[in-house]
């Protein structure tokens, strides 16, 4: 029922579905760059699939002006409606959206990603692109259709593969906040957005989402992108006694990261532990979930580890340097800094905890500074 809401909401606030009216104009290869071009690609088969109409909902609400200079495409897959491109042009209250049904998508392949970029950017040129994957994450991957993985390799490859440079990537789904998941995108993006927490209901997309890349620099864009989640997650239940209402280890937070430096920092901790052998304590009131200690916070479990003089303070220097901004709700609990890192490997006895079998645990050997075989 949600699900059909939210899709009839779409619908309304939309001026024009596939079939119906008038036909939307498309760009092409010749197209005018646009300021913008937003690609939204949402790994929905499953219990979140209203959420991508939803998001879709907020966005033909549009608050604030929004020229036809930006324009927004949406691949989505869901449990029970199958699959869905949406293209909306400017000022979703004045201009026409195009709502497709297309055959069901297997969104956990690479190249289905890769192939939809490289539709959109020939389809809408821009000077500037962005990228929001939006779904259940897990610090180092997403679940996608049938719950096989899309690992955050994979998603790097297929940005690589389609020849577009992203201004942002933005990950629309929990734990994604980690520091292999943001390094990966060095070279590839200019911004990542991530949440170190579980990501609520109310993901990085607004009202205000079109207007505010519309009419402000990228990072003014970013900045409002985290303060507005953090204020729609916080606003929505005010009631301190509601069960639904995030506070404490439930707290919601929103990071700009640049991905070169965070990959510097990886790098220098490399270096770090081969040199001054650090020891990271893996103690369980740093684990940003204490019931499934496989993801821990960086700063938190770093900083300890960090004896000689001038190593804590290189350590701060080169982790502000990467955090372009934090917003997180009051309640964040300290041992949040806003980047984690995953602990490699996890214990087999903690796998269960998925419905799928994460098998990149133990088969996957991800250079993590920390582990034994790279000191």
């Amino acid at each position: 029922m949600m699900f059909l809401l939210a899709l009839l909401l779409f619908m309304s606030n939309s001026m024009l579905l596939a079939y119906g009216g008038e036909e939307l104009e498309k760009g092409g290869p010749t197209s005018p760059l646009k300021k913008w071009t937003w690609i939204q690609y949402s790994f929905t088969d499953n219990e979140l699939q209203s959420g991508s109409f939803s998001d879709l909902a907020k966005l033909t609400a549009a608050e604030g002006p929004v020229s036809n200079q930006i324009a927004f495409h949406s691949l989505i897959d869901t449990r029970t409606m199958g699959s869905y491109k949406i293209t909306i042009q400017g000022d979703p209250k004045k201009n026409h959206a195009l709502f497709d049904r297309i055959p069901n998508q297997d969104m956990s392949q690479p190249s289905v990603l890769k192939n939809f970029i490289q539709e959109v950017a020939t389809s809408d040129p821009a000077e500037k692109y962005g990228l929001i994957l939006g779904g259940h994450g897990c610090g180092w991957l997403f679940t996608a259709e049938e719950n096989r993985p899309l690992f955050i390799q994979e998603v790097a490859s297929a940005i690589r593969e389609s020849g577009v440079h992203f201004e942002v990537v933005s990950f629309d789904s929990c734990l994604m906040s980690t520091m292999e998941s943001v390094a990966e995108l060095s070279g590839l993006s200019n911004f990542v957005t991530a949440t170190e927490n579980y990501c609520p209901w109310n993901g990085v997309i607004s009202e205000k989402f079109l207007n505010l890349f519309d009419q402000h620099t990228t990072q003014e864009a970013l900045h409002g992108v985290c303060e507005k989640f953090v204020q729609m997650n916080t606003t929505t239940y005010p009631d301190p006694s509601d069960p639904r209402k995030l506070a404490g280890p439930d707290a919601c937070d929103l990071n700009v990261w640049d991905p070169a430096k965070v990959k510097d920092l990886y790098r220098y901790l490399q270096e770090q532990y081969q040199l001054k052998k650090i020891v990271p304590e893996y103690q369980k009131d740093f684990a940003i979930d204490p019931s499934w200690p496989a993801i821990y916070d960086l700063y938190s479990i770093v900083w300890p580890s960090l004896q000689a003089p001038g190593e804590q303070q290189e350590f701060h220097r080169r982790f502000a340097e990467a955090l372009i901004h934090r917003s997180a709700s009051k309640d964040t609990p300290d041992t949040f800094h806003g980047l984690g890192i995953v602990k490699w490997p996890i214990e087999e006895n903690e796998e269960n905890r998925w419905p799928f079998s994460p098998t990149y645990l133990k088969g996957t050997h991800y250079p993590n500074p920390f582990l034994p075989e790279h000191r």
